[in-house]
């Protein structure tokens, strides 16, 4: 059998961002928003890995996918 990579990436507290968003960050002292999250920006980084590096990946999603921002919750996830 041939020997090939194994990749994991694993994901937890999504909280029902399946789109990409902006989020408030601190660096030093300057504060900035970046474009964050995002099931679309997961799936590129997941191809990217399989196609551009030729390994496999696993990816684990461990909770909190639908659940703890108002547009999770108000939408029943």
């Amino acid at each position: 059998m041939k020997e090939k990579e194994l990749t994991i990436l694993q994901l937890n507290d999504l909280h029902g961002y399946v789109n990409s968003h902006s989020e408030y960050f601190e660096e030093g002292k300057n504060r900035i928003y970046k474009t964050v999250g995002g099931l679309s920006r997961i799936k590129t980084i997941k191809r990217d890995i399989e196609e551009k590096e030729n390994k496999e990946v696993l990816f684990l999603d461990n909770g909190d996918t639908f659940h703890g921002t108002y547009f999770a919750v108000n939408n029943n996830g």
